[in-house]
């Protein structure tokens, strides 16, 4: 059984739904509702023989160390993305997308600035992959991550995780997992959850970006380190990998393409509906004779809309 390590901001949701897809949603047991690994792990012993057995996976946010407090034997697979990038995105997505944050640690602190967040100890995201990846800092304060916990970091990444992809190699990455963990086939995916309206790492003035990158040192190094097992992953896979690559890539390009035009015929159906709508709206509240005829004309082209595409016309 594998254990996905879920880390937050990381393509993680993307990477979830194929899992989903690979292994079937009663294949996998969905623990982000648990409040602790311990707790995660009695959730999960609390099933039967046979419920445990139909397992293939178990998903969840907790940090390493969920295989320690389980019988069977599991190895963990994740995501990572660039520290800094993680860093930015997260703090922007937190912030949301009305002016209202999206976690109670900004409430109250609405237009922090981006440094000043993570100075002050709000959240515990510095060196927020080795916190994870180590399973050695639950509890610790904002910025006593150690030398030691990345270390113990590293020894995990190299004997406890069956498979460790990368956001910015995402296609590359699920025929890794497709290959190391015997998928039949690589799943479709479409990126979810990506934060709107942020800035640019390369925008970041630099004064800043030097007091952010304190904060990640030990991330960067961790980064680096599981960027050189996964290379060394790929290039054992053989000479096709590259191809099966392009070939998924190129399929994946196909299913967006399909999938966005039949998004914009949906739209446009969906635009003429809410004309109709506001027309029929009018009608009711004047019972005007303009109006009514205004109506009818939007429904001919909803009728239009409609036939062209059950025809299957662009």
């Amino acid at each position: 059984m594998y254990i996905y390590l879920h880390i937050p901001k990381a393509a993680g949701t993307a990477l979830r739904s194929v899992l989903k897809a690979a292994y079937g949603p009663d294949a996998i047991f969905w623990g982000y509702e648990a409040k602790s690994v311990a707790d995660l792990a009695q959730e999960i012993l609390s099933l039967s023989a046979g419920e445990i057995d139909a397992l293939a996976l178990i998903a969840s946010h907790h940090q390493f160390g969920l295989h320690t407090l389980l019988a069977s034997e599991h190895r963990y697979v994740t995501m990572l993305r660039d520290p800094i990038d993680r860093f930015v995105s997260d703090f922007y997505f937190i912030q949301g997308d009305d002016g209202r944050p999206r976690h109670r640690v900004l409430e109250g602190r609405e237009g922090i600035s981006i440094t000043d967040y993570i100075q002050s100890g709000l959240s515990t995201i510095d060196n927020g992959l080795v916190r994870l990846i180590s399973g050695t800092c639950d509890g610790r304060p904002h910025g006593l991550v150690t030398a030691d916990d990345l270390e113990i970091a590293k020894q995990n990444l190299r004997h406890h995780f069956a498979a460790v992809g990368f956001s910015d190699s995402f296609a590359e990455s699920v025929i890794l997992f497709r290959r190391k963990l015997g998928w039949p086939r690589a799943p479709f995916y479409r990126r979810e959850n990506v934060t709107k309206h942020r800035l640019a790492v390369a925008d970041i003035p630099s004064a800043d970006l030097n007091i952010i990158n304190r904060y990640f040192e030990l991330d960067r190094e961790l980064y680096d380190y599981a960027r050189g097992l996964y290379e060394s992953d790929i290039h054992s896979l053989g000479t096709d990998f590259s191809s099966e690559v392009h070939e998924y890539n190129v399929a994946i390009r196909d299913v967006h393409r399909i999938l966005d035009d039949e998004r914009s015929q949906l739209l446009a159906q969906r635009a003429s509906s809410e004309h109709v709508l506001a027309e029929l709206r009018q009608v009711l509240e004047t019972r005007s004779h303009r109006a009514a005829s205004r109506l009818g004309q939007a429904l001919s082209t909803v009728k239009g809309l409609w036939k062209r595409n059950d025809a299957g016309e662009p």
